[in-house]
Parts: C-alpha cells; structure tokens; sequence
C-alpha cells in the first residue's frame, strides 16, 4: 500500500514499478482506491482483479504465441475454480473475466447476468 498527500508523485511512482516489472516478465495487481467506491464492498479489489484481466487479454504473449499461455493457464483454472452460477455476479463486478474465461466473448447474455446480479443484491 502506497499513501500520501495529493500531487506527491505516488500515482508515478506505482507507473514506473508496473512498467520495470511488466518489462521484467511480472504480472501486476493494483488498483487505484477511490473514496466514492467505499460504499460498495469489495470494489476496489474487484477493480484490480478487472485491470490485470484487461492487461492479460492485451498482452500478446498470454495467447500462446511465444512463451506461457498464461491466460490459457488463468482460464483453465477459473472455470475449475468457480460454478456456473457464480460467473454472472463475478461478470457485473469485473467485466473483462467474461472475455478470460470465454473464448468466443458471448457465452453469457448480460440481461441474464443483470437479473441474477440484482436477484443476489436483493438476499
């Protein structure tokens, strides 16, 4: 965790880490804490998790085409990992895990992923 006052450089500093450890072969997880976001829990994280699904898919190299297939690898283990039914709630809270865990990008309509979201919200 990183803090400070405003204007003091910290946003820089975490964007020169993230580019020497990219360059460097590591994957990242960070997330910028946004104080309007406190009212929804788990926000924050899910916006992490969100970035480095959306950094996976740009990555050429995650595709097999040189090198590991981690996002072959993160898929594989995500649809083991978690029920059908739990992927709706986890597409609402971090939309790029839809294009991770499909290979087409379309296998869960999102008016189905709505309902079951707001179905959840309401227990």
């Amino acid at each position: 965790v990183i803090s400070g006052l405003p204007g003091s450089g910290k946003s820089s500093l975490v964007d020169e880490l993230i580019t020497q450890l990219t360059k460097n072969g590591w994957e990242s997880l960070h997330c910028k804490f946004d104080q309007i976001g406190r009212r929804q829990p788990l926000s924050t994280i899910a916006s992490a998790f969100d970035s480095l699904f959306s950094s996976l898919l740009s990555t050429e190299n995650t595709w097999g085409s040189g090198g590991s297939d981690t996002l072959g690898v993160m898929r594989t283990n995500l649809l083991k990992s978690f029920d059908e039914e739990s992927f709706p709630i986890l597409f609402h809270l971090m939309p790029n895990l839809k294009r991770v865990v499909s290979t087409d990008g379309n296998s869960t309509d999102m008016q189905q992923t709505e309902y079951v979201f707001d179905e959840f919200a309401m227990i």
